[in-house]
């Protein structure tokens, strides 16, 4: 059930806003934000807290209680904040991974990948390419919060809920088509394939890329 609601969250949560916003109804998507928030809440409750973050309690409390206020006060600014906590939150995530004694978080992906252990130079650029998605989410994360500011409201729902995510379909291919050419003698698993393996993985697992130490 948690994977189902957070798959539809990331895929139809976006494309919704922005119909919305195009529809000049943002009401509409702060109502679904605080109905989508309250369901998550109920759903981690549901389980106790265990195997969850805290940090998810907070964010989803934090949405469901902002996006009250931004209900009672007939504001729409609710809505800028998934953006910018979704990429802080990667940021947060890749970025300790990249912490003294840690495995960089690509570099757990890889593994998935190359169940024998990784061929020689793959680790290097694994790290590199961590260091790479963090500068990513920090940089989206500032353009969501100044195109909030200083752009239309149409305009930042067509970034972060539509070019955001060719942007980062495009960073996946990219490092997987360089990853194919540079490395091909030792065999290449594809993006599909990868993310079946991640998913087939229980986030109580240590060795989750995502959940697990990663030490």
């Amino acid at each position: 059930m948690r994977a189902l609601l957070l798959t539809l969250g990331l895929v139809l949560y976006p494309l919704a806003v922005h119909v919305l916003v195009v529809l000049q109804v943002p009401g509409i998507a702060v109502f679904g934000l605080v109905a989508a928030s309250l369901i998550y809440l109920l759903v981690l409750g549901r389980k106790g807290g265990q195997g969850v973050a805290p940090q998810w309690f907070w964010m989803y409390g934090l949405l469901a209680l902002t996006g009250v206020f931004s209900l009672y006060a007939r504001s729409v600014h609710v809505l800028f904040l998934p953006p910018v906590l979704i990429n802080l939150g990667l940021l947060a995530v890749f970025g300790a991974s990249l912490r003294p004694g840690a495995t960089p978080l690509v570099e757990r992906l890889m593994h998935i990948a190359y169940a024998d252990g990784l061929p020689p130079g793959l680790a290097t650029l694994a790290r590199r390419l961590t260091w790479l998605w963090v500068v990513f989410f920090a940089a989206m994360a500032l353009l969501s919060v100044a195109l909030a500011h200083w752009a239309s409201l149409a305009v930042w729902s067509l970034f972060v809920n539509v070019f955001y995510y060719f942007f980062v379909a495009a960073m996946l291919v990219l490092q997987h088509i360089y990853r194919h050419f540079r490395f091909r003698q030792y065999g290449t698993v594809s993006l599909w394939q990868l993310g079946r393996r991640v998913v087939r993985i229980s986030p109580r697992d240590p060795n989750h890329p995502f959940f697990g130490g990663g030490s």
